[in-house]
């Protein structure tokens, strides 16, 4: 499930207000099981507020959880430019194809 934990008008997925209930809406069906959430943060310097959002994102993860989707153990966040902080932020997946083949062109 795609979420939008940094606001970013640039980019697509759920809003934080909308997170929880849309899981649960998704947890409903039953050929559906949310094992996870993805995030990919805007395009910002990597400060302590850039930190924030996979924080962010961490804790709507657990809400999640806590809430009873106890299939929700996985976040997606992190590419090459930041995968470092998110793991320290509880990333369980980061996505480095930057790193691995080059800048596109």
């Amino acid at each position: 499930m795609q979420i939008n934990s940094g606001n970013d008008a640039d980019k697509y997925g759920f809003n934080n207000n909308d997170t929880i209930n849309a899981a649960k809406e998704i947890n409903l069906l039953s050929n559906l099981h949310l094992e996870g959430i993805m995030m990919i943060p805007p395009l910002m310097k990597l400060n302590e507020e850039y930190r924030s959002i996979f924080k962010k994102t961490k804790q709507i993860q657990l809400e999640i959880y806590n809430c009873g989707i106890k299939n929700c153990i996985n976040i997606s966040m992190g590419m090459s430019r930041d995968y470092h902080m998110a793991i320290e932020e509880g990333a369980t997946h980061v996505r480095i194809g930057t790193a691995l083949f080059g800048s596109r062109t």
